[in-house]
């Protein structure tokens, strides 16, 4: 070894099996007087060394982390279990203050704990229910604040002599409804009907036969819908019928009934469907668009279809099962029984074997009309036929006619004929609105003159005890008194033809800017 070059001795020295590594000045071999060179490593393997290292003080860190994250979580556990103890304590010192304790047949401090529990949770349910009847009352109260309640002075407010002659006039579609609408008690439905929808409910609900006579978009056709759900919640089996008159409207209906009861679900093993449109031209299950397999029909729960196919139904032998599963139908447009197919109309009431709704808005003689279904029914030994009768509607219908390529407004005053008016008196169906009332005073007043009489239905001298705004019953009211009069006045002779035809004149001609008109500043 000494015999090799000084030159390679580093290197010698560096790789020699258990020779140390020369790392600076300690620990390298002296000779002839000089230290030996400290032998530089590799970069590389200077680096597989320091990762190396790295692995080695890993381990070690994990362990520590570990056995600190093991302490952490014993010391939660000891504290967790120390506060339930002293929980539990103090439950049972509470229990036993109350007087209740263990050895005289009291509930243990768990059954204390369940208890009150329960008692937390019925106590936020009713907090929640006393919140949400506390939003309403607080909207109607905010409803009831709007009106004027006591006697104000009445200010000039521009709007001319008659300050109430100016609402009829202008503020009609903004008038207060005073229907009688109230919270259903049974909560039957998600708004607050009418008293007459109410008595409607009732009807449905035992199992009874009705005649609805009310006007367009006054609320009567949610009966039908609610008919349907009570079909559909009973059970899988039992039938409702809807009757129109046309296929639009079986299209129209066939669309709300899908949406409203489409969530409905049926056992795997049940062939049963929810909805089915029978027509002339096809039938199907599912609604329009669904399957149309013939007799599929058979299998729904709500079938909408026509007056013709109904009578088809109820005649055949071979759909007597069917008709033996009909639970109610509804006979939606029911005045069509005046027109071409009538006689379909009443075959189908006569041979239904289930109560029935009957829906209209212009049945002429409603009277007539409930007295001979109550006699088919009588004899058929189903329960009585009941009739609502309902006259207001939530909004006014605006009349008017298109003259000359012009679309003008048309009072229904002028419609009218001097003889019928003074034979038999306005007709029972003839409304007007508020505007219509006010200008039928103020153009026969005009044509009439000064009269006491009829003076004194000035809407200022009519409503002068009133103060704010007025309702829309205050002007119902109005126009009844309003045909009373006129008609005294046209058997006491004080209006003849002339005077009737020169009122009706008026009307049709463009309102002047005098009487409830805005003064000019």
């Amino acid at each position: 070894f000494w015999l090799k070059p000084f030159w390679l001795w580093p290197r010698l020295g560096a790789s020699r099996v258990g020779a140390p590594r020369l790392r600076g000045r300690r620990g390298a071999p002296k000779f002839l007087g000089m230290a030996a060179t400290a032998a530089e490593e590799p970069p590389l393997k200077k680096a597989k060394t320091e990762e190396a290292g790295d692995a080695a003080v890993q381990p070690v860190v994990k362990a520590e982390k570990k056995e600190k994250k093991d302490k952490d979580k014993d010391k939660k556990d000891k504290k967790d279990k120390k506060d339930k103890k002293e929980k539990k304590d103090k439950t049972e010192k509470e229990a036993k203050a109350a007087g209740a304790p263990e050895a005289n047949g009291a509930k243990p401090p768990e059954a204390v704990k369940v208890k009150k529990e329960k008692k937390d949770k019925k106590d936020k349910k009713d907090k929640k229910d006393k919140k949400d009847d506390a939003g309403e009352n607080d909207l109607e109260k905010e409803l009831e604040s709007s009106h004027v309640k006591k006697e104000v002075e009445m200010l000039w407010t521009g709007v001319g002599d008659d300050e109430f002659g100016f609402q009829m006039q202008h503020f009609g579609p903004h008038m207060a409804r005073t229907v009688g609408n109230a919270k259903d008690e049974k909560g039957r439905v998600n708004f607050k009907p009418d008293q007459w929808q109410r008595e409607l409910l009732d009807i449905v609900d035992d199992n009874r036969s009705a005649l609805v006579v009310a006007p367009t978009a006054s609320g009567k056709t949610f009966i039908g819908y609610y008919v349907m759900d009570k079909v559909l919640r009973a059970d899988n089996d039992g039938v409702a019928v809807y009757v129109a008159p046309s296929k639009a409207l079986v299209n129209q209906v066939s669309a709300e009934i899908y949406a409203r009861f489409s969530s409905k679900t049926y056992p795997p093993h049940s062939q049963a469907n929810l909805l089915g449109v029978f027509l002339k031209e096809f039938n199907t299950a599912n609604g329009i668009g669904g399957d149309e397999d013939p007799g599929k029909w058979r299998t729904c729960q709500v079938l909408v279809t026509e007056p013709y196919i109904l009578e088809m139904l109820l005649l055949s032998p071979s759909s007597q099962d069917w008709v033996k599963r009909l639970r109610y139908v509804i006979f939606d447009e029911v005045h069509c029984i005046g027109g071409g197919d009538g006689m379909i109309w009443e075959h189908t009431m006569q041979m239904i074997p289930c109560p029935f709704i009957a829906l209209s808005a212009t049945v002429a003689q409603p009277q007539g009309f409930h007295q001979w279904l109550h006699r088919v029914s009588e004899l058929k030994g189903q329960s009585s036929v009941e009739m609502i009768v309902h006259t207001e509607r939530w909004n006014d219908l605006y009349k008017y006619i298109y003259v000359d390529g012009h679309l003008r407004p048309l009072h229904p005053f002028c419609c009218l004929l001097e003889h019928s008016v003074r034979l038999h008196g306005f007709p029972g169906d003839l409304t007007f609105t508020p505007q219509e009332s006010a200008r039928l005073w103020l153009e026969t007043s005009r044509v009439v003159g000064n009269d006491a009489v009829w003076d004194a239905l000035s809407p200022m001298k009519h409503f002068g005890g009133k103060c704010g705004f007025l309702s829309k019953l205050d002007c119902r009211d109005y126009e009844r008194s309003l045909k009373k009069t006129f008609l005294e006045l046209v058997k006491s002779g004080k209006i003849n033809s002339e005077r009737f035809s020169a009122v009706q004149l008026r009307l049709q001609a463009p309102p002047e800017s005098t009487g409830f008109a805005r003064r000019p500043a």
